[in-house]
């Protein structure tokens, strides 16, 4: 999987991490491959489901990207650790076998550490796959109560195109105002830090181990670590305000970008005139896939299981539309609307 990844990949960060994989994986099959021999299990050689697998991960780095595949790796080798670690307590391996086991373990710790403390912009990539969940069930819902509505489907399109435009100007603002405070926050933190460097480094410097040491070190290890650190003002400044990553203008661009992204499925085959039910049968199809296809990405981003928090987002997306579509036919029936 590593190698087939390696083949096409440019970002010379991931290669490193990937071939440090790479070669530890030869060496955790190597000791699989004895393990099997001593016990007389012949092992099969790699088939077309393992080349599948590996041709998926490097269709899901074109399609998705670098971050999401950094954190489908990191997953892996999680699910690893756990298998590796229920292994360890069988008694059926002898203690040299553990002996090795238990370095393939240590291999593998490894491993995910290298995939989790590399920085590959995972935090922009998790907030536009939130964006485009939030436009496509918001704009879905109000697409489907208009069609029980509206009989004319460019009707059912203005609607949903304006709830979606009014979406992504509110989310949009919204971002832009959470980062400039954000910015305006970290600016006024670093004043703070700058005058008490001048008056009183000491209290910066507790200021500094505390925070370390809730951060889990040890005392002794929190204070030789500040020490390093308050000899340098821009570590310390870095250290008690760390710099906003995104700006302002950035988050309420990709915010709006997003949330776009995600409004348009629904809307689609009204826009193309479709209506009735055939507009509403087409527009919760592409709905859906793209509420699975959504939902498997925050499964990815947030360490939940992909399928299962695929399927969550599918039927609370689909519930919600339903509710909203049924709510629609009782006022056209009570309230005597059809347009």
């Amino acid at each position: 999987m590593y190698e087939e990844l390696l083949k096409s990949e440019k970002d010379g960060k991931l290669v490193e991490v990937l071939k440090n994989l790479a070669q530890a994986e030869e060496r955790h099959a190597e000791f699989w491959k004895k393990l099997a021999i001593s016990r007389g299990i012949s092992l099969p050689k790699i088939g077309y489901k393992q080349r599948i697998g590996a041709k998926l991960y490097k269709l899901f780095r074109t399609l998705f990207g670098i971050s999401l595949t950094v954190k489908l790796l990191e997953s892996t080798e999680q699910t690893v650790i756990r298998r590796y670690k229920e292994y360890l307590s069988m008694n059926s391996l002898s203690e040299e076998e553990k002996a090795e086991l238990e370095q393939v373990l240590k291999d593998e710790v490894i491993h995910e550490r290298l995939l989790t403390e590399e920085e590959f912009g995972f935090s922009n990539v998790r907030d536009t796959i939130y964006g485009v969940s939030d436009g496509l069930v918001e704009v879905l819902a109000a697409v489907s109560g208009f069609a029980s509505v509206f009989v004319n489907p460019i009707l059912v399109a203005a609607g949903g195109l304006i709830v979606g435009a009014s979406g992504t100007l509110s989310m949009s603002v919204g971002a832009y105002l959470s980062t400039k405070s954000e910015e305006e926050i970290s600016r006024s933190e670093g004043k703070k830090v700058e005058e008490q460097l001048e008056l009183d480094r000491t209290s910066v410097f507790q200021v500094v181990k505390k925070a370390l040491v809730e951060k889990g070190l040890s005392e002794s290890t929190a204070e030789v670590a500040a020490q390093e650190i308050v000899k340098d003002d821009t570590k310390i400044k870095e250290f008690v305000c760390p710099p906003i990553k995104v700006s302002a203008k950035r988050s309420a661009m990709t915010t709006a970008f997003s949330y776009i992204l995600g409004f348009i499925p629904p809307v689609l085959p009204y826009l193309a005139g479709l209506g009735g039910l055939t507009g509403l049968i087409l527009s919760y199809t592409l709905s859906a896939i793209a509420l699975l296809t959504v939902g498997f990405l925050v499964g990815v981003s947030s360490d939940v299981k992909p399928w299962k928090k695929s399927l969550e987002m599918f039927a609370l997306g689909i519930g919600a539309a339903l509710a909203t579509h049924a709510l629609g036919i009782v006022a056209s029936i009570y309230l005597h609307i059809n347009v």
